[in-house]
């Protein structure tokens, strides 16, 4: 596909959450607060944050519950005072965002940092407090205590190795969430709360789970966590256009999840689950730009596939077209000319015209193919009349029968044609064979043989004797070669049976 990078994305002036959308951040976010008097507060809830107070604002009750976020910027540290952004990443030990890991899968990570603002703050602790009363009470897990380790040997979540307790209230509810639906137990116990719950709870762990979704469909307890989001009865359109929007907004992780043997089935459960036309635009947008890489693989192929299989007749045009344009390519594949034979199963009408089209032209290259040659076989056997496929291959190939009749795979299709073509286009065939220089190198090719013998079955009346005299008028150079002896012996018995 040529550099990675530069795969381009529908979603690249989309927010991931354009129903949750917050002000961006900004390098110099911190300057905004400094504009306000040292003892008055942009919003009622300046002092409840602890990112936000300084040595002289007043310590409330709710420094309990971010005890630990609060004692990462130290005593006496807060944007309402001096200390910058190289003060609170020394006091952070050295976590940089531009070090972060975590930077592309959790821009949350960038409250270390100071860098989002107390509104930020407060819907973040709005998600985890619907995050605790619809799982602490189950599983017992207390956010204030550091009695739950997360290190990147257990789950790979860790930061150099480190346990990640001391960031509990910005993370570690995240990282809890996301170990949790790796484990049987927990992947069992985040189901029934997602099939049980309501809207709330399922936005609170969808929340929870949303930088990971891609890392999460690929695992073997994870997976179904998700699959159950999308699947729940209780989800709200928005919830699912919110979720959908998470999962396609990043082409390469998608493409990576349709390759995988486990992310393939979540796809195609999902693409089940879409209602609206607007939805399957959007997966049929994205689509477009994996198409000829999926088509190509085992896993992948099988999503371009439900695609074609699911969606109305305009959003498979979109999707065929992109396989027309790369026809060759892909049918040289032999995962890929399997599944063309199955996108055309799933298709009909002005769909498939430009796919149609595309094998046509490209017939002589494709029936010479190993793989190529049974996607053309396919197409002649549909025996379509809108377009008239075969009579259009014919005429297309007209001129080159003699060396397709030879050809290990062509021959092939040879048969193919003569079997499923009208009357009129084989005599254009078996004319143009009888006729050629090449008849007797024909007859006794390992291949070409089978191509006359069929030829011999397919014809009738006057151009079958014909085809029958010219046979036994080379008897000589037949009745002792090894192949030649076999059509000069089928053609013996049409003469008897005529």
């Amino acid at each position: 596909m040529g550099d990675r990078d530069s795969i381009p994305s529908p979603f690249d002036d989309i927010h991931p959450f354009p129903f949750m959308q917050d002000p961006p951040p900004s390098p110099h976010h911190h300057q905004h607060f400094n504009n306000f008097p040292e003892n008055s507060s942009p919003n009622p809830y300046y002092h409840q944050n602890p990112c936000l107070r300084s040595s002289r604002n007043p310590i409330t009750p709710y420094q309990n519950s971010c005890s630990a976020s609060a004692s990462c910027y130290g005593s006496g540290s807060g944007f309402a005072g001096n200390a910058g952004i190289q003060e609170v990443e020394s006091l952070m030990g050295g976590l940089r965002l531009s070090e972060n890991p975590y930077r592309v899968n959790a821009p949350d990570v960038r409250v270390y940092s100071g860098l989002y603002d107390q509104n930020h703050y407060l819907r973040e602790m709005r998600i985890r407090d619907a995050v605790l009363a619809t799982m602490g009470a189950t599983q017992g897990f207390n956010f204030n205590n550091n009695n739950y380790s997360l290190s990147s040997r257990n789950y790979g979540l860790g930061y150099g190795g480190r346990v990640m307790n001391n960031v509990q209230p910005y993370f570690s509810w995240r990282l809890y969430l996301v170990a949790l639906a790796k484990t049987k137990d927990g992947c069992r116990t985040l189901q029934e709360k997602i099939k049980e719950g309501e809207p709330e709870e399922i936005e609170a762990i969808l929340s929870g789970l949303q930088y990971h979704l891609h890392e999460l469909i690929t695992h073997r307890n994870g997976n179904y966590v998700i699959e159950k989001i999308f699947q729940s009865t209780s989800l709200t359109l928005e919830q699912m256009n919110i979720a959908l929007t998470l999962l396609l907004r990043d082409v390469r992780k998608l493409q990576s999840v349709c390759m995988d043997v486990i992310g393939t089935r979540v796809i195609q459960k999902i693409m089940e689950k879409l209602n609206t036309h607007s939805q399957q635009y959007l997966v049929t947008l994205v689509m477009r730009l994996v198409t000829k890489t999926l088509m190509k693989n085992a896993n992948g192929s099988y999503v371009i596939q439900q695609c074609v299989k699911l969606f109305p007749p305009e959003y498979k045009k979109v999707i065929l077209e992109e396989i027309a344009h790369n026809c060759v390519d892909i049918a040289m594949d032999r995962c890929g000319s399997s599944a063309i034979q199955k996108c055309l199963g799933h298709a009909e009408g002005q769909a498939i015209f430009s796919l149609v089209r595309e094998i046509i032209l490209n017939a002589s290259v494709l029936s010479q193919d190993p793989y190529g040659n049974y996607l053309v076989q396919y197409l002649i056997q549909m025996e379509l009349n809108e377009p008239p496929a075969n009579k259009l291959m014919i005429q297309h190939l007209s001129g080159g029968f003699v060396g397709l009749s030879m050809d290990k795979h062509a021959s092939n299709v040879m048969e193919a044609l003569l079997q499923f073509s009208e009357p009129n286009d084989v005599a254009v065939m078996v004319e143009e064979i009888m006729n050629s220089p090449e008849f007797c190198n024909v007859l006794r090719d390992p291949y070409g043989n089978f191509v006359i013998q069929t030829a011999m079955e397919c014809t009738q009346g006057n151009l079958r004797k014909s085809l029958c005299y010219f046979i036994s008028n080379n008897c000589g150079f037949l009745h002792s070669h090894l192949y030649g002896k076999n059509v000069l012996a089928f053609a013996k018995r049409c003469r008897i049976d005529d």
